[in-house]
């Protein structure tokens, strides 16, 4: 009997233990899932933060922008060439020279120009003794004519000796200014202050008469040469005014329009020169391409943004952008009227502070609240 006690206890005892060691494992299990659950609440890091153009009212979002490419060149630019052919004798340039107005660049050899008009000089003055002669000879037959000495037929061919021979005599002496000519334009000078830009001969070369030898910029402004489609062609001509500003290597140049052409280059666009401002061969160089900003300011009642930071929603026609919180780093929808659809972006009511951010572009990619950051701030 008490050995069918003392199984029977130690069967209690062993049943004990597998019920404790049963709700240990349930409360292992239970520690888990709790532990589980916390690990869903989302925890933002800067990985999984969207960073977003973010964009600030009053800075200048009231305005239309229109950036347009242009190559920059001087306002004088000349294409020097010699004016005679002939052999290159000297060159005292190159690329990059800068030059007086007069200096001398280079020329041909003379000679044959210097021995032509040594020959023009000879050829007046033989023509000089000639005329001198026909001139006494005709003067001669008028005093003759006077007594009846010479016949009128006489006289008439002594007049028309002296007529030609005047006629020979200011021949020569053109061809006396043609032969200094030709010795002057075989020296190319420099027509201004200025530099070269570029230089295509070598000494001892044979150049044909007007042929291209140096490419000359003058000292004065820089002119950008662009295009502009018909629409903004259109209101420049109509005398809208713009804020023009011309952009190289993050450098800002204030420029003005000096010229927009009549007629369209290719249909589409209109040629148009900008004038640069306070600018000089040490800020922007010669031939580069440039950005051209076209800036104008519009009414402060509306608000320019673009397409990518307006959400409009099909079911109710509704229209939001969103605000940015720079304490809670949070993007806050904010309802907007749409006034008018521009090929860029949209222009809305301002009812807006001046000093408000918002999201400029990927607006349809976030909700309401979500943690957002800056683009380009490195955290």
């Amino acid at each position: 009997m008490d050995s069918i006690n003392y199984i029977t206890d130690r069967s209690f005892i062993c049943n004990k233990k597998i019920i404790n060691i049963f709700l240990f494992f349930v409360l292992l299990v239970l520690l888990a899932c709790l532990q589980g659950c916390s690990e869903d609440v989302p925890q933002y890091t800067n990985e999984s933060i969207r960073a977003v153009p973010i964009n600030q009212i009053g800075s200048g979002s009231n305005s239309t922008v229109m950036s347009f490419a242009g190559v920059t060149r001087k306002m004088s630019q000349a294409e020097l060439s010699f004016g005679v052919s002939g052999t290159v004798q000297t060159i005292l340039v190159d690329i990059g020279s800068r030059v007086s107005e007069g200096d001398i660049l280079a020329s041909l050899d003379l000679e044959p120009y210097q021995l032509a008009l040594e020959g023009a000089y000879s050829e007046v003055e033989k023509a000089r003794a000639s005329n001198e002669e026909n001139k006494i000879n005709y003067e001669r037959a008028e005093r003759l004519m006077l007594s009846n000495s010479v016949s009128q037929q006489n006289l008439d061919a002594a007049r028309t000796l002296y007529d030609n021979s005047q006629a020979t005599l200011q021949a020569a002496q053109t061809r006396v200014k043609l032969a200094e000519r030709d010795i002057s334009q075989a020296v190319i000078r420099a027509p201004y202050d200025g530099v070269i830009s570029s230089r295509q001969i070598e000494p001892f070369e044979q150049i044909t008469q007007n042929d291209v030898v140096f490419k000359f910029d003058g000292s004065d402004g820089f002119i950008v040469e662009s295009t502009v489609p018909a629409n903004l062609a259109g209101e420049i001509s109509k005398g809208e005014s713009f804020d023009v500003t011309v952009k190289w290597r993050d450098v800002h140049f204030e420029a003005t329009i000096e010229h927009l052409g009549a007629r369209a280059g290719n249909g589409l666009s209109f040629p148009i020169k900008i004038k640069v401002n306070d600018a000089d061969e040490t800020t922007l160089p010669t031939g580069v391409v440039v950005e051209i900003n076209y800036s104008k300011q519009e009414d402060t009642s509306m608000l320019y943004v673009p397409h990518g930071a307006v959400v409009v929603e099909s079911s109710n026609d509704s229209a939001y952008i969103y605000l940015y919180n720079s304490v809670t780093e949070t993007a806050n929808k904010s309802h907007v009227n749409i006034l008018d659809v521009q090929s860029y972006g949209y222009w809305i009511e301002n009812n807006f502070r001046e000093e408000d951010l918002y999201v400029a572009a990927g607006a349809a990619f976030i909700s309401e609240g979500q943690k957002v950051r800056p683009a380009g701030e490195n955290r």
